[in-house]
């Protein structure tokens, strides 16, 4: 059974592609490659405009500029090395900006579709306390990205271009 995913559809451009599914998809796919339990977990997902995202980049990081996706851990105690609660934790919520999304996907050469559940793995990731701050950390990610994409049959964008797509949550 997938997580419970809450989508709020804030610009109306999103609606031109299945974002319930696709978000339910690449969550269950992180959630399984991460040692989780899916159906134990729900995550609130906004999908809102470049204006919108830059608002809550400056509410939340202080950083004035729009961005692809950003991400907040319900907690910040999470091990993602064991992550075994039970009874549908909220376990964090998820932003994603339209036109930026839009404008990478087209610049990787990728379907919307592809770079969004790519973006939705990642910042499911980062909720369950995965980071990039070191290389080891950042090759830990992408490896288990890589694989929760390929479980969807999404090839990683890490072996398609020489730079890692920018991925800033």
């Amino acid at each position: 059974m997938p997580p419970k995913i809450d989508v709020i559809i804030a610009e109306p451009r999103w609606q031109m592609i299945n974002l319930p599914l696709i978000a339910s998809s690449a969550c269950t796919a992180a959630l399984n490659y991460a040692n989780a339990q899916p159906n134990d977990w729900e995550v609130a997902l906004l999908a809102c405009s470049d204006q919108r995202i830059a608002e809550l980049n400056f509410q939340f990081r202080n950083r004035n500029q729009s961005t692809n996706v950003l991400s907040w851990p319900a907690a910040n105690d999470l091990e993602h090395t064991y992550c075994d609660h039970s009874g549908g934790v909220h376990l964090g919520d998820i932003a994603l900006a339209w036109e930026t999304c839009s404008a990478e996907a087209s610049a990787y050469n990728s379907t919307m579709v592809a770079h969004v559940s790519h973006l939705i793995v990642h910042a499911c990731l980062h909720l369950l306390g995965f980071s990039h701050y070191t290389d080891e950390e950042t090759t830990e990610m992408q490896f288990v990205e890589a694989k929760a994409l390929a479980s969807i049959g999404i090839t990683s964008p890490y072996a398609e271009i020489n730079t890692s797509p920018k991925v800033d949550c």
